[in-house]
């Protein structure tokens, strides 16, 4: 029998010996009795101070970096010539 979540449909409650548990999927949030979808998104979306967009890592830097020398690289491979020659010279 539950004790703290009394509200939790049977189907769903779950008793062990240190807590009781109320299982519900993503969308049976709705239906929940002891949270409310905005604590829950609060939780899980926190809202952020810059308006949306978050400043990258570190890593993410790095890699957009590397991609972007990748890029060049072949790039110049695919037009087939990686050479210091400036067009129009003759060698």
């Amino acid at each position: 029998e539950p004790k703290i979540l009394t509200k939790c449909p049977p189907e769903r409650f779950c008793s062990l010996s240190t807590c009781e548990i109320c299982v519900y999927g993503i969308d049976q949030i709705p239906q929940m009795t002891q949270i409310t979808s905005q604590e829950l998104a609060g939780v899980v979306c926190p809202p952020s101070g810059s308006g949306g967009l978050s400043v990258p890592t570190l890593e993410a830097a790095v890699l957009l970096g590397a991609f972007f020398l990748a890029g060049l690289v072949l790039g110049a491979l695919g037009r087939g010539r990686v050479t210091s020659q400036h067009p129009g010279s003759s060698s």
